[in-house]
């Protein structure tokens, strides 16, 4: 998504959103939604850059793809069951977009609404070249407990946009959590905005709405962000992807 305003220099601000267990649902063969989970997400879709993207893990092993994306080296090259943050990025520095922007002027800043040391991230993300990481428990004001079965990625946005505008140049990686397995196979609410239909298990049912449910949120997120974007007088590019496939029957 490319958000152009009045262009004070030749070179725009850069945010990366790694969407957790993200996908289009409507894509599911003989599952039906009463309303679209992620209308901003798929708008975007149709008015800008977008296409499918592969990645090395299911349903988990978030920094495989967190790896790839930010050092351009295949996933697939390490060792079985290896996750790079706990093997060798905890001692060891890679050359990444984070370090390579620093270069040209960019102050690299991950943002993630999850615990700081899941992962190693605290350290990983020092030898990936970021100069700031700030996790759940650096944002001031959040209420939300750190349980991924109740997250909210509000708190991520705002962070996302006031980091943008604390610095003059900006590469921000923000990570969101909200989506995050585990999905409630118990509960299928009636009142919910979103309702499922197909022939598909009670217990499927009650996690494709939970997960449903979740994206929507995750989605008006996106909105409120990117209309935060358009208030601001730099240019920002906005590039949104997917972690992985949610871990969904």
């Amino acid at each position: 998504v490319k958000i152009a305003c009045s262009k004070k220099s030749h070179t725009p601000q850069l945010i990366l959103l790694q969407l957790e267990s993200f996908f289009d649902p409507l894509t599911l063969n003989g599952v039906y939604f009463s309303q679209d989970p992620i209308p901003t997400f798929r708008k975007l879709m149709h008015q800008n850059q977008s296409g499918m993207m592969e990645v090395s893990t299911f349903g988990g092993g978030t920094a495989k793809t967190e790896f790839s994306v930010l050092t351009s080296m295949n996933a697939q090259l390490l060792k079985p069951g290896e996750i790079p943050h706990h093997s060798f990025l905890k001692h060891t520095p890679v050359a990444s977009l984070a370090s390579q922007l620093k270069h040209v002027g960019y102050q690299a800043t991950l943002v993630h609404n999850y615990e700081g040391n899941f992962y190693n991230r605290h350290l990983a993300y020092r030898n990936l070249g970021f100069s700031r990481y700030i996790p759940i428990e650096y944002m001031s004001g959040v209420g939300q407990a750190h349980d991924l079965a109740h997250m909210d990625d509000h708190d991520l946005m705002k962070y996302v946009l006031k980091t943008l505008q604390q610095d003059e140049l900006s590469f921000i990686y923000g990570i969101t959590a909200g989506t995050h397995q585990p999905y409630d196979e118990t509960v299928y609410d009636k009142t919910c905005p979103i309702q499922v239909k197909g022939n598909v298990s009670s217990q499927l049912r009650c996690v494709l709405q939970n997960y449903a449910k979740r994206l929507y949120q995750l989605d008006k997120e996106i909105k409120w962000l990117l209309d935060e974007l358009d208030k601001q007088s730099d240019e920002v590019i906005v590039v949104m992807f997917s972690d992985h496939l949610p871990n969904i029957p």
